[in-house]
């Protein structure tokens, strides 16, 4: 009888470790303290619930973020143009565990691969950040540079939010 009821409590410790969402929002909460950040992990545990994927959802994001006007070219020579050294500390004032942009680049990487060879990583930076400042992107990147990533969060009283991620 008591090795029964021992197996049965193992089972339902095994049941809610399982994944779901509960443990989903766990173990973010988890990664940012390891990270240093107890701001993130505070958010992430009192964030509200992803919205399901739907039509409804979809016309609720379009209505808070319609398209926009094609952006017009910037004139290079009123294009601001960039130093390394603010470039340097604008890359070094992101916070610990600061989430990656649509490539996939978080600043912490960036930020250790300004340490590990600081000549010529920081000057192909600024290269690239006056370029961008210029207009002068690839067309095929302009979509992805101008964009954001949204998710849709349920609220309270139905509806959908979409913080801002960009």
């Amino acid at each position: 009888m008591v090795d029964r009821s021992r197996r049965e409590g193992v089972r339902r410790v095994r049941r809610a470790g399982s994944k779901g969402p509960e443990a989903a929002v766990e173990a973010a909460a988890l990664r940012a303290v390891r990270l240093g950040d107890v701001k993130k992990a505070l958010q992430c545990l009192v964030a509200a619930p992803v919205a399901p994927k739907g039509a409804a959802t979809l016309a609720g994001l379009r209505a808070l973020h319609p398209s926009g006007p094609t952006p017009v070219p910037v004139d290079p020579h009123v294009a601001p143009v960039f130093i390394t050294d603010l470039v340097m500390a604008a890359l070094s004032s992101f916070r610990p565990g600061s989430a990656a942009g649509l490539f996939g680049y978080t600043p912490f990487l960036l930020q250790q691969c300004a340490r590990s060879d600081t000549w010529a990583f920081g000057q192909s930076l600024t290269s690239a950040v006056n370029l961008l400042a210029s207009g002068r992107a690839p067309p095929f990147l302009q979509p992805f540079l101008a964009g954001g990533v949204s998710i849709a969060l349920q609220k309270p009283g139905g509806g959908v939010r979409s913080p801002v991620l960009w």
